[in-house]
């Protein structure tokens, strides 16, 4: 944005051999979702317990290079890192940003959940499968439903809505089983 790159983190083009671009993996504004745990550092974040499945809990409770770090219940940590939302694009706010994500071992956090996720069991929530089914459709659609029918994950449920759809995805087929 016509902006001096003085001090901002550049790193090779992945594919132009000689071309510099911006290493957003490395800004203080940078986050990341994994398996639908968001990870980074913004003005004001609440954590849970079980956030500290993924993070080290001293790094969230004894950060204190921020505005407020405070308990706000027995299970549930709110941490605002400077006063007004607008101001981080001040330096000294960027600077607790990059602190705080030092504090939680957010790369090391990251790596580590990904690594999780890829080696995990899948348990969806819905599935969606072509081929040849037995009521004569190519497509068929399978929801994994609770007692009173509502969506859960595969290992949670104890019924699946199964819809068999044709070439024109047009229904020819449904049904909900009992599992």
């Amino acid at each position: 944005a016509n902006r001096s790159l003085e001090g901002i983190p550049l790193k090779e083009h992945p594919y132009r051999k000689g071309k510099q671009i911006v290493d957003v993996d490395k800004l203080p504004g940078h986050d990341e979702r994994v398996g639908g745990i968001w990870f980074g550092a913004v003005w004001k974040m609440w954590f849970h317990e079980s956030y500290y499945e993924y993070v080290p809990r001293e790094g969230v409770e004894n950060f204190k290079d921020c505005y407020s770090n405070e308990e706000i219940s027995d299970t549930c940590r709110c941490i605002t890192l400077y006063q007004n939302v607008l101001d981080y694009e001040k330096p000294e706010n960027r600077e607790r940003q990059i602190k705080f994500k030092e504090a939680i071992r957010f790369q090391e956090s990251v790596e580590k959940l990904k690594e999780t996720v890829k080696n995990m069991p899948q348990n969806p929530h819905m599935e969606i499968n072509k081929g040849e089914f037995e009521h004569g459709g190519v497509k068929q659609v399978r929801v994994y439903l609770d007692d009173d029918e509502n969506q859960v994950r595969k290992n949670n449920a104890s019924k699946v809505r199964i819809v068999e759809y044709d070439e024109s995805d047009k229904v020819i087929w449904k049904d909900i089983v009992i599992l």
